[in-house]
């Protein structure tokens, strides 16, 4: 059986204000492997990536940046397209595709999903996605 229930209707204590207060409150909090919000122009307004700093960079180095920055796709004409028809469409599309971090290389499974407003009007996207395991990560002289 499901419920549903309308928390704004229920009075907060201190104890909930404390919870609330410990959870994330970027885009981690969808649990997903990668998370970003970008515009129309591909630059990262928001950055999430539970490997960012094992593969050397920090969340907060991405906001602000755009494809041609330290994290992208690799084929950024194709990306572009693929960003511009999910904004014109307002329809969400399943991608794969190389990206690259610093000189790593990484395959990712990507969902590019518009955002929507009151307006009806999409400039903005969400892009969650994971890394393919099995597959190699290239630097530029190597394979790993």
């Amino acid at each position: 059986m499901n419920v549903n229930v309308n928390h704004s209707q229920l009075p907060l204590s201190e104890q909930s204000l404390d919870l609330l207060d410990t959870m994330p409150t970027s885009l981690a909090i969808i649990g997903a492997e990668l998370a970003f919000i970008q515009n129309a122009d591909g630059c990262y307004l928001a950055f999430d990536w539970q490997q960012a700093k094992e593969n050397g960079i920090t969340n907060e180095q991405i906001v602000g940046t755009t494809l041609d920055g330290v994290f992208g796709p690799v084929e950024q004409k194709e990306y572009r397209e693929k960003l511009q028809k999910v904004i014109q469409s307002a329809s969400p599309q399943q991608y794969q595709c190389w990206f690259r971090c610093a000189e790593k290389r990484l395959f990712l499974d990507i969902i590019i999903v518009p955002v929507l407003t009151a307006s009806h009007r999409t400039n903005t996207v969400l892009v969650i996605g994971r890394s393919w395991q099995g597959q190699a990560v290239t630097t530029a002289n190597h394979s790993i």
